[in-house]
């Protein structure tokens, strides 16, 4: 978890650099972990009142803000995000590419919004009791 939340908090460095120290296994967790909070920030910034359009233009607000026109791929980024609240099909999107998108996809999520410590401590703890949902079956 320290992993991810060093990867919120803007300390990049940290989390690749354990990220090359991870076995099989805890690439298995984290990944698992990163997933869980990507469809946990998506479900709370879309799934009571968020549209396709809303969608849209989170992508292309992030992509703009950050210079992301290369590693963020719009209609990837915006399936991901729709699948979160709608009956979006993204099975054809590979295991990699889902993952880059997932991570710059939650850290764009989580920037917006703006959590203080204890809250992202909170955000983080729930989406580890997703992950472990879904490590468990």
């Amino acid at each position: 978890m320290a992993s991810i939340r060093a990867l919120l908090t803007g300390d990049t460095a940290e989390y690749t650099r354990t990220g090359e120290t991870l076995d099989r296994t805890g690439r298995q967790a984290r990944g698992a972990l990163l997933s869980a909070a990507f469809f946990t920030a998506a479900d709370r910034r879309f799934s009571k009142t968020g549209t396709p359009a809303d969608v849209v233009t989170f992508v292309g607000n992030l992509r703009a803000r950050h210079g992301l026109t290369e590693e963020l791929d719009p209609r990837t980024a915006e399936r991901l995000l729709l699948a979160t609240f709608t009956d979006e099909e993204i099975d054809d999107i590979g295991p990699r590419v889902r993952g880059e998108h997932f991570t710059i996809l939650l850290v764009g999520l989580i920037m917006d919004e703006q959590l203080p410590d204890a809250e992202l401590d909170a955000f983080l703890d729930e989406a580890r009791v997703l992950a472990d949902q879904w490590l468990a079956d």
